[in-house]
């Protein structure tokens, strides 16, 4: 039956018409280990790669699976259907790997478009013509004086506050008492501690007797 078919857009299709807009970026990177020219297009839907490009790289051509119809503002509708799979490019020291279309480009290589541009949070700053990259990630330790000072000058900041407790369960043997006397605490009390006899004496000291105190004065007779 007739092949799927969906939809993607690019500005340009060769080198003259990209030179007529201000909002595309160049750039010199590597594919496949080569040397390439970017062109980097936010309002491309796709990323593209020119045969001429694939064929110099040696990238293997796949198809795509689908009908692309790819619509330019400066050419005709063009129709697609093949693409290299993650190819391997180098942009600005970084390593991706993108998919890329291909297209009939003429003295362009690569296309890098919005998906590209939007998976790696990359910007185009279209003014000063250059690539935005996002900053890496670095853990920030400060002390509660700065935090309260940038607080003081009108810094943002969340608060997170986690707690958590470890209850240690102490073993009833480790009790010098408990451990003297191991019958009286069972692991498992079932009911009350059962009655018990024990022998009590107060030992007197030898050679004494016992000692007659009378309860109140006596008047001698």
């Amino acid at each position: 039956g007739d092949r799927p078919t969906t939809a993607g857009r690019v500005f340009a299709l060769t080198g003259v018409e990209a030179s007529t807009s201000s909002d595309l970026v160049k750039g010199k990177g590597k594919a496949a280990g080569k040397d390439v020219m970017f062109l980097f297009d936010s309002r491309a839907s796709h990323s593209f790669i020119s045969y001429d490009c694939a064929a110099m790289l040696g990238v293997p051509v796949c198809d795509l699976g689908l009908r692309l119809l790819v619509s330019t503002l400066a050419s005709a509708l063009v129709v697609t259907s093949e693409l290299c799979v993650d190819c391997l490019i180098v942009v600005n020291g970084k390593r991706y790997k993108v998919n890329l279309i291909c297209l009939p480009l003429v003295d362009i290589d690569i296309i890098l478009g919005m998906d590209w541009l939007s998976a790696n949070r990359i910007l185009i700053d279209c003014a000063n013509r250059r690539l935005i990259f996002p900053q890496v990630e670095e853990e920030l330790l400060i002390s509660a004086g700065q935090a309260e000072s940038l607080l003081r000058d009108g810094a943002e900041c969340c608060l997170l506050l986690a707690a958590m407790s470890v209850e240690i369960e102490r073993v009833i043997t480790e009790i010098d008492v408990v451990r003297d006397f191991a019958e009286v605490f069972p692991d498992k009390v079932s009911g009350l501690p059962p009655v018990r006899e024990m022998e009590f004496s107060i030992d007197l000291v030898p050679g004494a007797g016992p000692v007659s105190v009378a309860p109140y004065k006596m008047d001698a007779t």
